[in-house]
Order: structure tokens, then sequence, then C-alpha cells
């Protein structure tokens, strides 16, 4: 049971790993180890779980209590310079040899108080990297997840904000592209987000490392298959509504033939990152698709509608998932014209 402590006059910090504190703004839950300490307000209707659970909530007045604001403190010991070359040469053998990202697992070793770094058996694209097998070896502590970014500067993507999300820990982006490769580090706990700088993380000389090129290691490379870029979504949004830019440009709607800019207009969708693609008459007279390119997220979005216009479902998938290696060439700045 989660012991539970008063944020008063008389409050000191507790050595509790996990612990609930009571402060004048409600309840919160706090987590702290050698690597972060987190402060996360439990949400109202959290609360009477908790009760119904046997955590025994002080009986305070709230005006007595101190306040308290949620927070995310980064406590990593200092990864050394040597950790970060060994994975950024590794990344950039990757790109080389497969042009596609890939992932390591960084651990800490808690007897002799060092970084491990494991590269887990994983498939790989230009646009993502999924891994197995990445259970925690004995003595070890998961700290977090390193990826590269191929042809780009280093960035959480929409993916990356996807997978982090339930993953507390410290996530590394490493970008190839760009004129200098780079780095993007964050700490999440409990979905919450603290960006870090990378002179927080590391030892002195990690520019050095992260401009390295040395000798990959050959067991590191080959856990890495490339697969295939036309993912589950791509496939899925083709095989129902055939291949991308072979559906209609006009559709025929109770009785009244609507372009496609005029289906964008009726959907609400007609914005300028929005740009649309081709059409479906999916069930005769009452189901249709319109295809269109999300400019913003650069996914190719396949939205249902029914004769009133009424959203009913979509299905997104990214655009690089078409274009492959030609995504990391094109002037982003403009409206993409590939095959659309």
């Amino acid at each position: 049971m989660l012991p539970v402590y008063v944020k008063d006059q008389e409050y000191h910090l507790p050595s509790d790993p996990v612990y609930f504190l009571a402060a004048r703004d409600g309840l919160y839950l706090v987590k702290q180890n050698r690597f972060f300490r987190s402060v996360t307000s439990v949400p109202r209707q959290d609360l009477v779980r908790i009760g119904e659970i046997g955590v025994a909530l002080p009986q305070r007045e709230r005006t007595d209590l101190l306040p308290q604001a949620e927070e995310v403190v980064a406590t990593f010991p200092p990864i050394s310079a040597e950790i970060l070359e060994q994975v950024v040469t590794f990344f950039a053998g990757i790109a080389r040899t497969h042009g596609t990202e890939a992932v390591a697992l960084l651990y800490y070793d808690l007897q002799t108080e060092r970084y491990q770094v494991i590269v887990p058996r994983q498939s790989a694209t230009e646009i993502h990297a999924t891994y197995t097998g990445a259970a925690t070896p004995a003595g070890l502590q998961r700290v977090g997840t390193l990826h590269s970014h191929v042809g780009d500067v280093a960035f959480h993507s929409e993916i990356d904000l996807a997978d982090e999300e339930t993953d507390d820990g410290l996530h590394i982006v490493v970008g190839l592209g760009g004129e200098h490769r780079s780095l993007a580090c964050v700490l999440v706990v409990d979905g919450r987000r603290c960006p870090l700088a990378p002179e927080t993380l590391f030892d002195r000389g990690w520019e050095l490392a992260l401009a390295a090129s040395g000798e990959e290691s050959s067991a590191q490379m080959g856990a890495v298959t490339p697969a295939d870029p036309a993912g589950p979504a791509r496939r899925a949004i083709e095989a129902r509504y055939g291949a991308l830019g072979t559906g209609r440009r006009v559709l025929l709607i109770e009785g009244r033939l609507y372009s496609l800019s005029e289906v964008m207009l009726a959907l609400g969708l007609a914005f300028e990152d929005n740009r649309a693609i081709d059409a479906v008459e999916v069930l005769e007279d009452r189901l249709y698709m319109v295809r269109y390119f999300d400019g913003e997220t650069r996914q190719v979005v396949a939205l249902e509608f029914d004769t009133h216009f009424r959203y009913l479902q979509e299905t997104r998938a990214h655009i690089a998932e078409w274009m492959g290696d030609d995504y990391y060439d094109f002037p982003w700045s403009a409206w993409c014209p590939w095959t659309l």
C-alpha cells in the first residue's frame, strides 16, 4: 500500500520511491529514483478508486496545507560521451547500409554505476523502428531509448510522441540529416514531458561524440532488419479504396455533383494545408470516401462520410509510406506533388 504524506509546515521530503502527497491543490502521486523525481496530479475521478483500495486519505482542511505544482525533474548521472559515440556510430552505419532508422535501449548497471546500451532485434523503415525481446537483464535498470532520424534533424515526431506516451523514461532522438547531426532529449513520466538540453545529460565531449564516424559493431548491425515502408495503414487504405490517386474527381451525392474542393468545403476540411487527392463511392448512394493530404502532419487521410457529410471514420498513413527515400529529398516548404 502506498503511503500518504501531508504537505504542511512540518513536511520533509520522504525517501519512499512512490507515495501520495496531499496538498492544498489536491492529491499528487510522487515518484522518485536515481534518475528523476515526478509530481503529478491525481485526477478527480481516480480519488474514489484510491479510497476503495484502502488508501487512507488525510482528513484535513485544505487551507491548512501548502500548495504544490506538477513537476518532472531529471536527476540522471551523466552519460559518458563514449556511450553516445557508440550509439551514433551504430545509427550512422544502419543509415548507410539500410537507409532506415534504428533504436537502441539505454540501461544502468546498478552495481558498477555505469550505463550500457543494448540493441534489440528490430524491424525498421525510413520513419520508424519496431523492436522485440526487450526484457531487462538482471542487475540492470532500463533508463530509456535512443533512436535515429535518417534524413532529418532531431525532433520528436507524431510517431515518437505516441510511442513515448506510455513509456516512462529518457527518450533521445539522434538526427543524422541536416547540416550537422543533432540531438533532441526528453524525459517522460506519466505522460508528462520534460525537454532536456544535451549538456545536462552527457559528459564533456558529447559534441565530438555526436560527430564521430567510427566502425560499427557487426553484432549490432545484424539486429536490424529493413521492413517494407508500406505499413498496415497504407495497405488498409489501398485495399479498401484502391491505389492512391485512382479514385474519382467528382462525387454524385443525392442527385448533385460535388467536385473534390466542394466535398472538402462541405466536410469543413478546406484548410490551406489540406489538399484533396481523390474520392470513392464506397456504398452506392449511402457511403463515400475522400482522400486528402494533411500537409501539417504529412499524412494521407482516407475519410468516410454519409450523404449528410457526417464523419464516420478515417484512416491515416504517413506520406513516406508511398515516397520512400524521396521523402527526405523533397522541399517540404511546398505542396507535395509526389504521385498525387
